[in-house]
This record gives C-alpha cells, structure tokens and sequence, in this order.
C-alpha cells in the first residue's frame, strides 16, 4: 500500500517533455536521464529506476531514508562491489513469482530462483551494515528461502538422462517408487537390444526397433524382407522401400513402457506438484526478498553514477523555495 500524497504524479506530455525515460524526438532511450543513471544489474532493477522516475517522491521523510542508504553506499566501495557480486546473473524473480501464484511456472524456472535465493544468506550481510529495523526483512525470512533453494537443487537435475523421465528430471534418491520404476523401464529398454538381435538372425540383417508416434513402436526393415515374414507378424506399414511390422512379444513390450511411462508421469507430476504447494506458500516471502534486491540494485546504481560524477547531495525543504548553484544538466555533460 502507499499514499499518493507520497509521489509527485506528473502526467504524460510532462515526463516526455523532460525527456525522463526516452528523447522526444525519437523516442530511443539514449540522451534520457534514464539513460544517464541506468547501471541496474537485473530486470527488476531496471523497472524500479523507471517507477522512481515516473514518480519521484515527495515526502521529505521518505527522501531522507532514501539518501541515508546512498549516502552509506557512496562511503564504502566494498559495500558497492559487494552488491553488484550478489545481483550478477539474476534471474526476475518479481516475474516468476507471479507464475508461481498462477501455477504455470516450469521447473526450469524454478531451478534458476533456487539459484538466486542460495545466495540469500549473503543479503544478511549487506543488511548488516545498516541500523538494525531499517529494512523490513528478518533473518528468519531469509533462512527459509535459503532452505527452500536447497530443496529444489536437492530435488531436480538438469543433467539427468531425458530417458529416464517423462516430465521432470527429479534426482535418483528423491522417491524409492520412481526409482524402482526407472530400474525397470532401463531393464526394457535393454531388452530391446536382444529383441532386435533376434529379429536380425531370424528375419532381415537391417532389421530395426523404432518408436513413430503414429503407429508405436515396429520393426522396420527394407522392402527386401517382406518374404521373410511370416503370418503371425503384424504388418503396420507399408512404404515403398520399407515395411514396418511388429510380432506379440513387441507388443507386450510397448504395453509394458507405456504402463511404466505412465507411473512414472503421475509420480514426476505429484512430486513438482507438492513441491510447488510449498512454494506458493512462500510466495510473499520470495516477493519481498525480490523487492529488496530490486531496492539495491537502483541505490547501488545512483551511488556509483554519483560516485563517478562527483554530485553534490541536495538538501531538501519543506517551505517551497530551491536553488541551484553551479548546477548542469547531466546528459548534455554526458
């Protein structure tokens, strides 16, 4: 929630006059003032210097609180390297934490979250160097997202053989049932192997087991071998220089994986469908954490452009007046 008494609200003509996000003239971004102090290092970040801009505050005490933490940033360079190494390949967790509220998020998604939030422990440190209760967030908050990092990474390996599973690549070790029945459809697979061997020695030497979509799995074998087949052999296709067939054994056998297929799909889903309860729950948190990224990614941002460009820090007033003193605009000195 927030006041709009809060925000200076200009409207359209006014922010693209002053030239805040893009120029007039041709609406590129280079020659604005974003331009100017954009050195975000992640999306949210970036959205966030856009919303300051668009609607700069106007409430003195929120003013204050928002140079007190430049100001820290500007007097300790550590401080700055610090934060530019805990944002470095960031993924947009304020995007992905709306796909977790709606479900639809992919367990890709959720293994690059999982790698952000393991560095959560390291905000801890950043918050240390400010006083105690000026950031909402609490030690607590962070432990459980640190946790919730380690069983996702516990849980999915995206190097697992895309053989061994249907929809996730859950990790050996997670639930003894997708085990077992992993071991099984490997034990099929390899009995292929012997299937095709003796259908090699007994029919055609080209003799192969293929999985077509259409038709399931077959035997294919040149249009040579045709005579070698005899009636107790389903014929499955016919092509102009291959014949595709398959016997009972083969069909017992295609019965067999798609049974396991199918266990193994309902486990896979089950499993990333708890763990996504959990995560849903977590949602506010995950959010907050974000937010708080985002927040240091701008004051880092316009603490390394004040650095660099030796700014002065402007004192602010409530009675109206102001003053500039040997004041330039920044994009033409750029």
């Amino acid at each position: 929630k927030y006041s709009i008494s809060n925000f200076m609200s200009m409207d359209y003509e006014t922010r693209r006059s002053l030239e805040l996000i893009r120029m007039q003239a041709d609406f590129k971004k280079q020659g604005s003032l974003f331009w100017f102090l954009d050195n975000t290092k992640t999306p949210m970040g970036r959205r966030l210097l856009r919303e300051w801009m668009s609607a700069p505050l106007n409430n003195s005490e929120m003013i204050l609180k928002r140079q007190a933490v430049i100001q820290k940033l500007c007097s300790k360079k550590s401080l700055r390297t610090e934060i530019e190494s805990f944002l470095d390949s960031f993924c947009d967790m304020l995007r992905y934490s709306a796909k977790i509220s709606n479900k639809t998020i992919t367990y890709k998604e959720l293994v690059e979250i999982s790698k952000v939030l393991f560095r959560a422990k390291k905000l801890e440190g950043i918050l240390g160097e400010f006083e105690k209760g000026f950031f909402k967030t609490d030690s607590e908050s962070i432990e459980l997202l640190y946790d919730f990092s380690q069983i996702i990474q516990k849980t999915f390996d995206e190097n697992i053989n895309e053989d061994s599973c249907e929809l996730y690549p859950i990790k050996e070790g997670v639930c003894d049932r997708l085990d077992f029945l992993r071991f099984d459809l490997k034990e099929v697979h390899e009995n292929f192997k012997l299937l095709e061997k003796k259908q090699q020695e007994t029919g055609h030497k080209n003799a192969k087991i293929k999985f077509l979509p259409n038709i399931g799995y077959c035997y294919e074998a040149p249009q040579s071998a045709a005579q070698n087949i005899d009636n107790d052999f389903i014929i499955k296709q016919k092509l102009s220089s291959t014949i595709r067939y398959a016997d009972n054994e083969l069909i017992e056998y295609e019965e067999k994986i798609n049974s396991l297929k199918y266990s193994i799909l309902q486990l896979e889903k089950d499993i990333f469908d708890k763990l996504l309860m959990y995560c849903c729950e977590l949602t506010p948190k995950i959010r907050e954490f974000a937010r708080l990224c985002a927040y240091f990614d701008v004051t880092n941002s316009l603490a390394n452009c004040i650095v660099e460009n030796s700014f002065a820090q402007v004192k602010y007033n409530n009675d109206g007046a102001f003053e500039l003193i040997e004041a330039m605009h920044p994009c033409v000195y750029k």
